[in-house]
């Protein structure tokens, strides 16, 4: 989820990025899963198997993506509306824009 929702604000990216979120976020996490399986606990053993082909696992892990993000925006909204910490960093970055194009014509 932290994945999702730092990707889901990032403004600029670039190859670094994409592959640290691919292989060090993703690849790691699905690599610990399928050693955890067999090296744990007998009592896991096999999990992960039936964890990829359900399709019950597929949609809740959508459903949770899109519902992290939909109240993530309608924060981001509340807060903007409200003149919050995220209004007025935009506010400021806006007028630091403004006052560098100024500097530079």
């Amino acid at each position: 989820m932290v994945t999702l929702k730092l990707s889901s604000h990032t403004k600029f990216w670039s190859v670094l990025l994409f592959i640290s979120i691919i292989f060090l976020s993703l690849g790691l996490y699905v690599a610990y899963m399928w050693v955890s399986n067999s090296m744990v606990s007998p009592y896991v053993i096999g999990t992960v198997s039936v964890f990829y082909t359900n399709g019950e696992t597929y949609f809740i892990v959508i459903f949770c993506c899109c519902l992290v993000l939909v109240v993530d925006g309608i924060v981001i909204t509340i807060d903007f509306d409200r003149g919050g910490y995220a209004s007025r960093m935009r506010l400021l970055i806006q007028e630091e824009q403004e006052q560098n194009k100024k500097n530079y014509e």
